[in-house]
């Protein structure tokens, strides 16, 4: 018969172990919905990129009055996958007793070629606080990439980055095989949401036009110095530093600018003479034509 177990407390790790090529990313204490008994799950991940072997770790459980309910080694059997998170659904300790803590430490773990990798002497460093999303904005933000693990703001932190769904990761990579979500694609997704949401009119007030007839009870405002394609007349003393030279050649200018009506009536006087000079033209050049031959 199957069992069927309920999550009571899921907490993820505040630090990471420096220089491990494995890292504790969560613990979980589910409940048997039968017995009720409590059962330990830790969850870890190879951060390497290559396969790794029978992972040891020793774990510590208190009660609710602050004694050892247990201390124990555990080993995770099998091969461990580059990138593979496991141990979530393995239960490490059950027991019937309320808890109020569960610390774990890696121990050792094989490497690809079998050798024993000691993980006792690797340095923990806490990790910063993750800042958690707001609820709508993560609901938009599962949405949008269809990630339902997203909650927390991603972070570059030293040694590594903090993905959306929590886990840490070493190194400056971007995808995270916890979740699947790619930090950089994450981080511009929750910026574009937050910018529609400072953007967004309140109840619709502005709403979106894609085009328009002008509103009759419209009347523009006339600019009280609207743009001039010529000079206004000078009023009397205005610009006086600039007389001179320049200036007359500038009016002389002005003054044998053709207009659009002079080249207008030039136009029609070489359409109507045209033909009456090219037909004379013609008659000419015959004649002198006519004339050698004789």
């Amino acid at each position: 018969m199957k069992q069927q177990f309920e999550q009571v407390v899921s907490v993820k790790s505040n630090y990471y172990t420096q220089g491990s090529p494995v890292q504790f990313v969560k613990l979980e204490l589910l409940r048997n919905s039968d017995s009720g008994e409590i059962a330990v799950c830790f969850t870890f991940q190879n951060v390497t990129e290559s396969p790794l072997q029978d992972l040891v770790v020793r774990f510590k459980c208190r009660d609710a009055a602050g004694g050892v309910a247990c201390e124990e080694e555990f080993c995770y059997e099998g091969t461990l996958e580059p990138g593979e998170s496991f141990g979530g659904n393995q239960a490490v300790y059950l027991t019937t007793r309320r808890l109020s803590k569960a610390d774990v430490h890696l121990l050792h773990v094989r490497d690809a070629a079998g050798h024993l990798v000691d993980l006792s002497a690797c340095p923990r460093v806490k990790l910063p606080e993750q800042p958690v999303l707001p609820e709508e904005l993560r609901a938009r933000l599962c949405e949008k990439t269809r990630n339902p693990r997203l909650q927390y703001e991603p972070m570059v932190v030293d040694g590594g980055w903090l993905c959306g769904c929590g886990a840490f990761h070493t190194g400056d990579g971007v995808y995270c095989p916890v979740c699947g979500a790619d930090r950089i694609l994450v981080q511009n997704m929750i910026a574009t949401l937050q910018r529609g949401q400072a953007d967004a009119p309140a109840m619709d007030e502005q709403p979106t036009r894609m085009a328009g007839a002008a509103s009759p009870a419209f009347v523009p405002e006339l600019d009280e110095q609207p743009t001039r394609m010529a000079d206004a007349p000078q009023t009397a003393g205005e610009y006086d530093e600039y007389e001179g030279e320049e200036d007359d050649e500038e009016e002389d200018d002005e003054y044998y600018e053709e207009t659009p009506e002079d080249r207008d009536a030039r136009a029609r006087a070489i359409i109507r003479w045209a033909p009456i000079v090219t037909a004379v033209l013609c008659a000419i050049t015959i004649g002198i034509g006519v004339l050698c031959c004789l």
